[in-house]
């Protein structure tokens, strides 16, 4: 007896359900994709990301003034306890910054702008962003002071639920493709009801023709992740492209490296197996059922 009798003959639950799979693989890789890179991306700002304030000390009309109050400023919060570092923005990478607000004429040299100073503060810090405004403002009283650690909690809290949402839609997948792969099984042993009665009439075990459906369903979930995974691919590596255009000055990018593009190959394996596991579950279950 030949194992591809008449279970495997093509019908309308294997030329169409397996659509339906092609689409749950690719929902799945971009799920998994945004789960990995929010991942990473949160352990990056718990580790490195630094709690840096940023000091903009209004422009005067005498820019030797404004260099005497800048280098004032960062003499004296270098000398405040908490504080790791002064950095003050060059001139060029001020104007990057507001090019996109004021265009090229802010590479002009007869356009005034604000010096501008990166104060990073130890991890175990007590200095306040009330104490850096304080001394800024000693310096010039319309210094701007901008704490970055405020909306950086917000942005962290908000990625955090970002996590949650992908996590749970990326159940929802494993459970759409689940009820696909049952509903298919389902669909192909009512559709050869006659057949694999005539096969247990001939001596064909549960395991054999359980067999047959799981070799079946194997090609088919196999073909059905390859296509998945390939469309997915694709639209991960249009995205990665643009964000590398993208300026992380102000917002950090999810990008995803080389570690994560290996996890990412694992998807459609997982969901080969899973497909297979519930098609020979089902299969037995129904198999029992019959008369």
């Amino acid at each position: 007896m030949r194992a591809k009798a008449p279970i495997f003959q093509a019908d309308a639950a294997s030329r169409y359900l397996p659509w339906l799979l092609v689409l749950a693989v690719f929902l799945a890789t971009v799920a998994t994709a945004g789960l990995l890179a929010v991942e990473r991306t949160l352990a990056d700002w718990q580790e490195t990301a630094p709690a840096i304030v940023t000091v903009q000390l209004p422009p005067g009309a005498d820019p030797a003034l404004d260099e005497t109050r800048a280098d004032a400023l960062v003499r004296r919060l270098r000398a405040e306890p908490g504080v790791a570092a002064v950095d003050r923005l060059p001139r060029a990478e001020v104007a990057r910054l507001l090019r996109p607000w004021l265009g090229a004429e802010v590479e002009s040299d007869a356009l005034p702008l604000p010096p501008v100073l990166h104060v990073q503060l130890q991890p175990d810090s007590s200095t306040t962003a009330q104490r850096i405004r304080a001394l800024a403002v000693a310096v010039a009283k319309d210094a701007v002071v901008d704490d970055h650690r405020a909306w950086q909690v917000k942005l962290v809290r908000y990625v955090e639920w970002l996590r949650v949402g992908i996590a749970l839609s990326l159940a929802l997948v494993v459970a759409v493709t689940g009820l696909t792969a049952l509903f298919l099984t389902l669909g192909r042993m009512a559709i050869h009801r006659e057949a694999i009665a005539l096969m247990h009439q001939l001596g064909a075990s549960d395991r054999f023709i359980v067999a047959a459906l799981v070799l079946q369903a194997g090609l088919s979930a196999l073909v059905s992740a390859v296509v998945g995974f390939l469309l997915g691919f694709v639209l991960l590596m249009v995205l990665s492209t643009a964000a590398r255009e993208l300026d992380e000055t102000f917002l950090p990018v999810l990008r995803l490296d080389g570690l994560d593009w290996l996890w990412l190959l694992g998807v459609p394996l997982a969901f080969v197996v899973f497909s297979v596991l519930v098609t020979a579950r089902t299969a037995f279950v129904h198999l029992r059922r019959l008369p």
